[in-house]
């Protein structure tokens, strides 16, 4: 489906420029992941531009479960590309709070990880970190869910307009799992890198 591209760049800390988070009251959109057959029902927290050489983009929301039984949704997306090219547009995840399972539903790279937490009961809170590391075109995700932390591999995204932190829940079953606390947060590092 969505080939991805591996490599594992060092990259080290510089400075920080937090990206305003403003609301967007933009109606829901859907989204169809031909892994899970899943249709989830998505709202589009903030988007920022990314850097354009090397650094991060953290996504960051925190998340109250409704039934168990609804699978989440959190990426970090270029929402103009998704379902319109070759490679990757980003990171999506979907997370199964009756078994744990963590996937990537957007690349096709299945299962990338469990929860191990036996409380995934309605009214839990998880707070859920998408970080990409981005050196050119590469990108890194590495996925923190309460303090367990999940790392993917390498993506290559063509085109860096804009990423879009997005949230969601799947259609069936209807519950009312409810989301706070969105804030995108983009990390220019100096320095430059190789021709």
């Amino acid at each position: 489906m969505l080939p991805s591209r591996h490599s594992h760049p060092s990259i080290q800390p510089a400075s920080y420029r937090p990206s305003p988070l403003t609301a967007h009251p933009i109606a829901a959109q859907m989204i169809y992941t031909d892994q899970e057959k899943t249709v989830y029902t998505v709202s589009k927290i903030d988007s920022a531009k990314p850097p354009t050489a090397k650094g991060n983009v953290c996504f960051d929301v925190t998340v109250t479960l409704g039934q168990p039984e609804q699978r989440i949704f959190v990426g970090l997306l270029e929402t103009s590309l998704l379902g319109h090219r070759k490679s990757s547009p980003g990171i999506g995840i979907s997370i199964d709070p009756c078994t744990g399972v963590i996937m990537d539903v957007v690349n096709d790279q299945g299962v990338i990880g469990y929860i191990e937490d036996e409380n995934m009961m309605e009214g839990r809170e998880l707070t859920i970190r998408v970080e990409i590391e981005v050196l050119k075109h590469v990108c890194i995700p590495k996925i923190t869910i309460g303090t367990e932390i999940f790392l993917h591999p390498s993506l290559y995204l063509e085109s860096l307009s804009r990423l879009t932190g997005l949230v969601g829940t799947a259609v069936v079953p209807h519950a009312h799992a409810r989301f706070s606390d969105g804030r995108l947060a983009v990390q220019e590092m100096s320095g430059g890198l190789p021709a």
